[in-house]
């Protein structure tokens, strides 16, 4: 099988690769000033991060968890998620 071959069977069965805009990513910092456009406030500290937003009780997530809200916030937004969904 050729590499065009098996290119075009993944994207038969995956549909085409998600695209981001220059400059996403899933940096510390880069999600940090994506959630303060936001109007949240990320700190982090080792394996936990920490948000709060005014008027609202701060929050505790793992990274994973992190990314997963920030997925909500980015699929309200128009974006693809960063996280992959899974069938």
């Amino acid at each position: 099988m050729t590499t065009e071959q098996m290119i075009s069977d993944w994207m038969d069965r995956n549909g085409a690769p998600r695209r981001f805009s220059r400059g996403e990513s899933t940096d510390f910092l880069a999600i940090r000033s994506y959630l303060e456009k936001h109007g949240y406030r990320l700190s982090g500290h080792r394996y936990e991060y920490i948000f709060s937003r005014n008027g609202m009780p701060r929050r505790k997530f793992d990274w994973r968890g992190l990314l997963r809200f920030v997925d909500d916030l980015r699929v309200a937004d128009g974006l693809p998620p960063i996280l992959a969904r899974l069938a």
